[in-house]
């Protein structure tokens, strides 16, 4: 197991206490391993309010990705593949994930940071 797949396990499980704990345990990505673009997102409502935590993030197809953490963030292991995303709430709503890229990943940073938008469609 490479030192990227131990790390998204932890995130995936510990959400952003993931992250933290990914970042001192494994300062720097390992060569070898395959390229990935990991994205911490906090995402609004267009009414700008947070998003619950607990909510669910889901690809198109509604493969389940990971959950919306306290603070309304959303820690997504890999957005080489930018592909459309939905959050569904406890209550039931449904809203589309927008987020913008910077144009080039900076190779410093276990990840990266950006505001999020979810509208319903």
């Amino acid at each position: 197991m490479t030192s990227g797949v131990i790390a998204d396990s932890i995130v995936n499980l510990c959400g952003a206490i993931g992250v933290a704990v990914a970042m001192m345990t494994f300062y720097r990505r390992d060569p070898r391993s395959p390229l990935t673009r990991r994205l911490l997102l906090t995402v609004s409502t267009d009414q700008g309010a947070p998003l619950p935590a607990g909510a669910s993030v889901s690809s198109a197809n509604g493969e389940f990705i990971t959950l919306v953490q306290d603070g309304s963030q959303v820690f997504l292991p890999n957005v080489l593949d930018q592909t459309t995303l939905w959050i569904t709430t406890p209550q039931g709503g449904r809203c589309q994930l927008h987020y913008q890229l910077a144009a080039k990943a900076d190779p410093s940073v276990y990840f990266e940071s950006a505001p999020a938008r979810c509208r319903v469609p």
